[in-house]
This record gives structure tokens, C-alpha cells and sequence, in this order.
């Protein structure tokens, strides 16, 4: 009887490490879409509150790039960079 309770021991330990590797993975795989999308949130309010969407125009965006580019976050700089040379008609090429 001894080693048939020690083999539901065990497989009661095995159950409960199952159990907190999967509450971990789905703890962590939730919290970094809820980062990823808050980020996300964060660069669009960061946007919107200078001005209106409509309002924005070559210069903002430069200073959004210049902005971005201090704090190195690429994709960022290079959306801002992009809205700006868009919005001056060319005469902006990102360089500065």
C-alpha cells in the first residue's frame, strides 16, 4: 500500500506543476498582448493630444520623429518620418 499512495503523491505533484506551467504561460502570454496593445494606445494618445488628426502637418511629425528617436523607438520614428515626408510632398526625405 505504501508505494501505491507514494505513486498518487507523485502524480498529484505532477498534476499541480501542470497546472502552474500552464496558469504561467497564460498569465504571461496575457500580459504581453496587454503591453503590446497598451503601447500601442500610448503612441496614438501621445499623438491626438497635441492636436487634432487633421491638424497635423510636416512639422509635427518631425518633432514626433526627433522625439521617438531619442527615446530609440525605431518603428516610430520611421511612421513619423514617413507622415512627414507624405504631408511635406517630398521636400522632407527623413534625413533631419
Amino acid at each position: 500500500m505504501m508505494v501505491f499512495d507514494l505513486c498518487n503523491e507523485i502524480l498529484k505533484i505532477q498534476k499541480l506543476r501542470r497546472v502552474v506551467s500552464y496558469a504561467g504561460f497564460y498569465s504571461f502570454t496575457a500580459a504581453l498582448t496587454f503591453f503590446y496593445i497598451y503601447k500601442q494606445h500610448l503612441y496614438k494618445a501621445a499623438l491626438g493630444n497635441c492636436y487634432e488628426s487633421e491638424d497635423w502637418g510636416p512639422v509635427e511629425f518631425r518633432i514626433m520623429a526627433k522625439h521617438f528617436e531619442r527615446q530609440a523607438k525605431s518603428p516610430y520614428v520611421y511612421h513619423s518620418q514617413y507622415m512627414a515626408h507624405l504631408l511635406s510632398q517630398g521636400q522632407l526625405d527623413g534625413s533631419g
